[in-house]
């Protein structure tokens, strides 16, 4: 499989959160803030327009009103999205990282629940908030949209394809088979 990550281009509104701090967009990880609560572990996202970004130990804060005003450009998505193009990889890489991410924090969240969350997010992308999966991928999407070009045709294509991704590997009623292989395809990549 090849990697062919696409070119960054910036926001310039993540350029300027990120400016004072010095963070490298191109370096920069969600700093998800797990606590202790009642002897049970919470993600927390008090609000998810708040995006706590980091690199090693320096830490920043971008604010980002709504994920449709990050869309740049016109540029149209693969007509056929059952196998996307390989610059489409880093894409996808990032989102999953992040499931996969919650999945070690929460426990692995339902085929069922990362579906909803998926189509919410590809067809009302400001829409309210869905709970904490629903907010760490719309932390994850705006994070995306800062470091890359991409247009509302690729972004609704790219959350279509990890809506069906989930859809495929479900098995009703419950099911969390999607968790399970893209962690083998991440530990088979040695990631």
């Amino acid at each position: 499989m090849e990697n062919k990550l696409p070119p960054y281009n910036f926001h310039p509104a993540l350029k300027a959160a990120l400016d004072p701090s010095g963070l490298d967009p191109s370096q920069i990880q969600l700093g998800l803030l797990v606590e202790e609560i009642n002897h049970r572990r919470a993600l927390i996202i008090k609000d998810r327009h708040d995006i706590a970004l980091r690199q090693n130990d320096t830490e920043a804060t971008w604010h980002v009103p709504m994920l449709s005003a990050l869309w740049r450009g016109e540029e149209k998505p693969p007509a056929q999205m059952q196998v996307p193009p390989s610059e489409y990889d880093a894409y996808f890489f990032w989102i999953e990282h992040y499931v996969l991410a919650y999945a070690q924090m929460m426990g692995d969240p339902t085929d069922q629940d990362l579906e909803r969350a998926y189509g919410a997010l590809r067809r009302r992308p400001d829409g309210k908030s869905q709970g904490v999966l629903h907010d760490v991928l719309w932390q994850t999407a705006a994070v995306l949209l800062g470091r890359f070009a991409i247009s509302q045709a690729q972004f609704e294509a790219i959350f279509g394809r990890l809506e069906k991704s989930t859809r495929t590997f479900g098995m009703p009623p419950v099911s969390r088979n999607y968790v399970f292989n893209i962690r083998e395809l991440f530990d088979k990549a040695g990631i």
